[in-house]
């Protein structure tokens, strides 16, 4: 493990606190106010968080949450009941059509089958995946993974969003890693927290001795900060947040 910088990890711990004590708040995900509101809908509308998680996969994360919205505009319906009426066909047809990932075949199939299981396996309602039983964060997480092309990085980035963000008061936070993100690589490594050389298997294991009661924790603010402005080339330092505590090992 690299070397501890008590300074940065108590302004990480602080930018995290801040996150997860204010209210719940509308989180802009698309920057499309419309989407925005139905995605953070959880409680009507909660499947379109759920296909929507599953679509950020190498790709800008505006353009894969804003599928499932994209889609219902094309169906012309926004309940759950819209969606099962697309077969494979249609919808890798949708997905060619508009150009909606870099991989549509592949993320057209993922997107269906998510229909499907949340169909047979969930009765048509996407918050039974956080709700039925009563079911810890560890749980949640596994229940994500269950589904198609879904790994660590999408299973926990969303069960993060859910307590984060949603509030959704899951216990076992223990079981939220950091996601296995390449801005969150890369933070971590400029940071001095990881070594240069590290995999993502290590950051995550670096992550729960830092913070053990919830390894996940800094996982949005190494994440905006990676977007923001610590880009791989030319990053920002001058205007981050950690300008002055980072040792930026670039």
């Amino acid at each position: 493990m690299a070397s501890s910088n008590k300074e940065l990890e108590d302004f990480l711990l602080s930018q995290a606190l801040e996150l997860h004590q204010r209210p719940r708040v509308i989180i802009e995900f698309t920057k499309n106010v419309g989407a925005d509101k139905i995605i953070n809908d959880i409680e009507h509308f909660p499947h379109f968080f759920v296909l929507g998680s599953i679509m950020n996969q190498q790709i800008v994360f505006q353009r894969g949450w804003i599928i499932p919205y994209f889609i219902s505009e094309l169906l012309n319906g926004k309940d759950f009941e819209s969606f099962l009426k697309l077969d494979l066909a249609t919808t890798k047809s949708i997905f060619h059509e508009h150009s909606l990932h870099h991989f549509n075949d592949k993320m057209a199939f993922a997107f269906h089958a998510a229909i499907q299981k949340i169909h047979f396996e969930y009765d048509n309602d996407a918050s039974n995946i956080w709700t039925w039983d009563e079911p810890d964060c560890k749980t949640v997480i596994r229940r994500f993974q269950e589904f198609h092309r879904v790994g660590q990085k999408i299973s926990t980035m969303a069960v993060n969003v859910l307590v984060r963000d949603f509030k959704l008061p899951l216990p076992n936070h223990r079981a939220i890693d950091v996601s296995g993100d390449v801005h969150i690589e890369r933070v971590f490594k400029r940071m001095g927290l990881a070594p240069r050389d590290a995999k993502i298997k290590e950051i995550i294991e670096i992550a729960q001795k830092i913070y053990p009661e919830y390894p996940g924790f800094y996982d949005s603010v190494c994440w905006e900060i990676g977007n923001g402005w610590c880009k791989p080339s030319n990053p920002d330092c001058e205007q981050c947040p950690l300008n002055g505590k980072c040792p930026k090992i670039i």
